[in-house]
């Protein structure tokens, strides 16, 4: 019958095909009303499944009502609405989200849509929208979150609007006034709840339903013709007609870019930190792939002289294998093959992409309900972005360390470690861009395949997968800058630079000069900037009906 329509009208996030909106008798816009109009939507998905309550509502405070200044009174302001609420016993426990496994999850269905309710309640609004606000609760469940709401808005004084469908008659009681919609958005009663039974002649809100349902066009036909004609009581028309709601104001109270950016850094630290069996598992990963690539693709590398227990049990082996050579020559047994070499870098290029595009995926994917609902609330889109990837950026850091820790344990490469952590963790840093705007671009199904297949497709074009192997630098130059530059690390002394580029030249199509480490470490920052560029705009601007 329209009613989530009429609620996305009244917030201001859908436009009016004709007629004029008047608030306090002046004509304007609701989109100005934004910030004092709250909108609980009909799902959950929008809360922050790591966060509890307690911190949910701490950071929303912070965000959206900065009039608080004295310390500790944004706690004060969270604790009060959770007692309002009747969420204290569960205050400190995570959210969860509603598709956990029943017997994984934290908050019940009812708990969960009163945290809900709350959000919005926390910059005081003089109206707030509910979007079916007991869809999908039981009866107990759903009369505690109407009750709940109910007791706020007498105590703070604010208008709610809800649209309900088949009510029973408990709740239907609960309300003040009502507007029954029929088929098509048309009105078909608009007044008290008392008088609504009488006016259509039955017993209970069901059967109201069925006479609107079973004969819409003369329920509205009748109600505009008595809307058009003097008022009765029969109905007991209460629209107001123009009556001023207190509070409602278009004033701004966000705070700066570089507040809300730290406290959105400060969301994204409390997930971490109530969830830290994944950030575990998560270096686990890394770790374990770094020892890996080291056991499977580092052949082992002896340092002249030889160990004496081999020139003992092998005199004529340890005497051809050195030959009087210095160890640092390339046709030294002592070195490692150049497969061995242009394994690690394809595999290494392959790994690394995966794991950090599949991270990188769910750092922003998984949380889009939540920015959809702050965007729409008016928090700082660019603080929201630049605060995730700051997090990320710290992580990466950690990823490349663990994987490295366990690579360099297990191959003792040549290279310096300072060098391939550099060069590690601006791969991951590259891949993660390229997650992010995977997960903007494509549904939350496909992404993580999508974003893990573009990781493979880089690595086998990288060049290493097969001599003269196609490289299509311009589409998949981020593989290429870090497998040419893997190949100098691992050979690490310069005095071999000229048979390193003359076979890296011959066999893979590279180009390799005296600066390819430095070289590559700024093409891939430049790549990876100008991939968080597409993803930040993407984020803005795909799905803009649910930023609204």
């Amino acid at each position: 019958a329209g009613k989530t329509t009429l609620l996305r009208v009244l917030r201001g996030a859908v436009g009016v095909a004709s007629g004029a909106i008047r608030v306090n008798g002046l004509a304007t816009s609701l989109s100005r009303f934004r910030q004092t109009v709250g909108f609980v939507p009909q799902d959950d998905e929008s809360l922050d499944a790591l966060l509890t309550p307690r911190q949910l509502l701490m950071v929303a405070s912070l965000l959206r009502f900065p009039v608080l200044t004295r310390p500790g009174a944004h706690a004060r302001h969270a604790d009060a609405i959770i007692a309002e609420m009747m969420l204290q016993h569960v205050a400190g426990v995570p959210i969860g989200s509603a598709t956990d496994p029943p017997s994984q999850r934290t908050l019940s269905g009812g708990e969960r849509r009163r945290v809900n309710v709350a959000l919005e309640l926390v910059t005081r609004p003089a109206i707030v929208l509910l979007d079916e606000p007991t869809s999908g609760l039981d009866t107990f469940a759903a009369s505690q979150a109407i009750g709940c709401l109910k007791a706020a808005s007498s105590a703070r004084g604010t208008t709610v609007v809800a649209s309900i469908h088949q009510p029973s008659s408990d709740l239907f009681n609960t309300f003040d006034t009502l507007v029954v919609l029929a088929a098509g958005g048309t009105v078909a009663y608009w007044g008290s709840v008392s008088g609504a039974l009488g006016y259509f002649g039955v017993d209970t809100p069901d059967a109201l339903l069925d006479v609107v349902a079973q004969d819409p066009q003369t329920v509205t036909t009748r109600w505009a013709t008595r809307a058009n004609s003097s008022s009765s009581d029969d109905g007991g028309d209460e629209r107001g007609g123009g009556a001023a709601v207190a509070g409602l104001s278009a004033i701004s109270t966000r705070p700066n870019l570089v507040w809300q950016a730290g406290v959105q850094m400060g969301r994204v630290a409390l997930r971490w930190a109530n969830g830290t069996t994944t950030l575990a598992l998560l270096c686990i990963m890394f770790a374990c792939s770094g020892a890996f690539l080291g056991l499977a693709f580092m052949e082992p590398k002896y340092v002249l002289p030889p160990p004496a227990s081999m020139v003992d049990d092998c005199p004529v082996g340890a005497a051809q294998m050195t030959d009087g050579q210095n160890w640092n020559q390339p046709c030294s047994s002592n070195w490692p093959t150049s497969e061995t070499q242009g394994l690690y870098a394809l595999y290494s290029v392959m790994v690394l992409g995966i794991l950090g595009t599949a991270y990188a995926v769910s750092s922003f994917g998984q949380h889009m309900p939540v920015y959809w609902r702050e965007a729409a609330s008016g928090s700082s889109q660019l603080a929201y972005f630049v605060a995730n990837n700051a997090i990320d950026t710290g992580l990466a850091a950690a990823f490349a360390f663990f994987f490295l820790a366990a690579y360099a344990a297990v191959a003792d490469p040549w290279g310096a470690f300072g060098t391939y952590f550099a060069l590690t963790f601006m791969m991951l840093w590259t891949n993660f861009g390229l997650g992010y705007l995977t997960s903007f671009v494509l549904a939350r199904s496909n992404a993580a395949v999508t974003s893990v297949l573009c990781a493979m497709v880089m690595g086998v074009f990288s060049g290493m997968a097969f001599q003269r192997t196609p490289t299509y630098s311009f589409f998949y130059s981020e593989a290429i800058w870090r497998a040419e530059a893997s190949l100098v690390i691992h050979n690490a002394h310069p005095s071999d630079l000229y048979w390193i580029s003359v076979y890296a030249s011959n066999n893979y199509g590279y180009h390799i000069d005296a600066g390819v480490t430095a070289n590559a470490l700024k093409w891939m920052a430049l790549y990876g900037g100008g991939l968080r560029l597409l993803a930040f705009l993407c984020m803005i601007f795909r799905h803009r009906s649910k930023q609204r």
